[in-house]
């Protein structure tokens, strides 16, 4: 028998439900039924809250992205060391979600729909990125911003994946990261 869920409640533990199943089991394995046994939900539940399975892909990437927004330095007193911290705690606050995240970026070279909610993803994050740069004393040229990020994305990906259980190299990439900046800020 499912657990009793408060009226409201439901959609937000398919949501979530959502992205953890993706990263638990792919992409091909979502379905109305295994979101519904998941989230500890009646499968109708699901049905009367999303139309699709994509819908609910969707939704739990602004999820996601609005998790993310919650964790996010400030940029008052933002240096280097302060912003290296900031990734490491991204990359693994939140693992399930990264893993998410790729899954879905990679599904979206098979299915364009997924493409306009990842580029406004990305183009948060990269004015996000912007700000944080500035904040430093670093000029955030387009080009900068996405290479700084390509770089923090490649960062995260490796966190979850290859360097998941290796916290000697997580530390020496963070710190490879931080000194790239400290050298960019101190050649402004």
């Amino acid at each position: 028998m499912s657990p009793k869920v408060n009226y409201g409640d439901g959609r937000g533990l398919v949501v979530r439900a959502a992205i953890d199943l993706v990263a638990a089991e792919g992409l091909q394995r979502v379905t109305y039924r295994g979101l519904a046994a998941k989230a500890g939900v009646t499968h109708g539940v699901v049905q009367h809250h999303f139309p699709s399975i994509e819908a609910v892909l969707l939704e739990a990437l602004e999820l996601g992205v609005d998790s993310t927004l919650q964790h996010t330095p400030t940029d008052a007193d933002l240096t280097p060391s302060a912003f290296t911290d900031w990734v490491t705690h991204l990359a693994r606050f939140d693992p399930a979600f990264h893993e998410f995240q790729f899954q879905m970026m990679l599904e979206s070279r098979r299915r364009p729909a997924y493409r306009a909610p990842l580029r406004r993803l990305y183009e948060w994050y990269w004015s996000a990125f912007a700000g944080y740069l500035e904040s430093m004393g670093i000029e955030a040229t387009d080009e900068r911003v996405r290479i700084i990020f390509a770089a923090i994305d490649g960062l995260v990906f490796h966190v979850i994946t290859v360097l998941a259980d290796d916290a000697e190299g997580t530390r020496a990439a963070m710190e490879g990261f931080q000194r790239m900046l400290e050298e960019i800020q101190t050649d402004e």
